[in-house]
C-alpha cells in the first residue's frame, strides 16, 4: 500500500474529514427519532445542506 489514491495522498485529517461526511446523515437517523418536531425540521434541512455542499464540492469526478 501506497497511501495514495488517484495521486492523492491518504493522511489522517482526509480520514477524520471522510469519517465526518459519513456520521452526518447516519446521526439524522438518530437525532430524527429523538428530536421534537421543530428542531428535528431544521436539523434535516441544516444536515442536507452539508452533505449536499460537500457532495457538491468534494464528489467524485469522471476522467476520460
Amino acid at each position: 500500500m501506497t497511501g495514495t489514491f488517484n495521486d492523492i495522498q491518504i493522511t489522517e485529517p482526509l480520514l477524520l474529514f471522510g469519517g465526518f461526511v459519513a456520521e452526518v446523515p447516519i446521526a439524522m437517523v438518530l437525532f430524527s427519532r429523538l428530536l421534537p418536531y421543530g428542531p428535528n425540521r431544521w436539523a434535516n434541512i441544516i444536515a442536507a445542506l452539508i452533505t449536499l455542499a460537500l457532495e457538491i464540492n468534494n464528489g467524485t469526478t469522471e476522467s476520460g
